[in-house]
């Protein structure tokens, strides 16, 4: 929830993703901390050359996405208010793999935004689901069961990091 972290990492070249729980269930919440962010960004600390300043500084920005409930109606609402202050990236998360809700949604996402946003889906755990959350118009997935510390992913397929599967 540190906007300096969340700017830190998209500089460096991560692709970050707001929370959705906590302090963070509310849009307001998370267009702060994009707002602060984005700040951070746009002000570095350190010079930039002027020459291709503005294509860095948005590339930093692009890197900047907000994770999002399944749940459409609410989903459409907080990106609305995100694409606004210039969020264009979202993650659909359900630590449930390839739900309907989370299928829905993605659908429901691209439906009303078209190509104006990239929409990260998962978790997912087979080829039928990465096909449905394609179908559905995300951009790419992720891979796994569970969430954060539940996650038994790495454990069962004896890899330590998260499997980001580009579609």
């Amino acid at each position: 929830g540190s906007p300096w972290a969340v700017a830190a990492t998209a500089q460096a070249g991560g692709l970050v993703m707001m929370p959705k729980d906590g302090p963070f269930a509310e849009v307001e919440t998370q267009v702060e901390l994009y707002q602060r962010a984005a700040e951070i960004i746009r002000n570095p600390i350190f010079n930039l050359p002027e020459e291709g300043r503005e294509e860095i500084i948005e590339s930093h920005l692009a890197n900047i996405g907000v994770t999002l409930a399944p749940d459409p109606r609410k989903t459409l609402k907080a990106m609305e208010a995100l694409l606004q202050i210039g969020c264009r990236t979202c993650r659909v998360y359900s630590p449930e793999a390839g739900t309907a809700e989370m299928v829905m949604t993605t659908r429901v996402l691209r439906a009303a935004f078209g190509e104006d946003i990239e929409i990260f889906t998962g978790q997912v755990v087979d080829g039928e689901q990465a096909l449905r959350i394609k179908e559905a118009g995300a951009s790419g997935g992720y891979g796994g069961i569970g969430g954060g510390e539940i996650c038994d992913t790495p454990g069962e397929a004896a890899v330590a990091f998260m499997l980001v599967m580009m579609l």
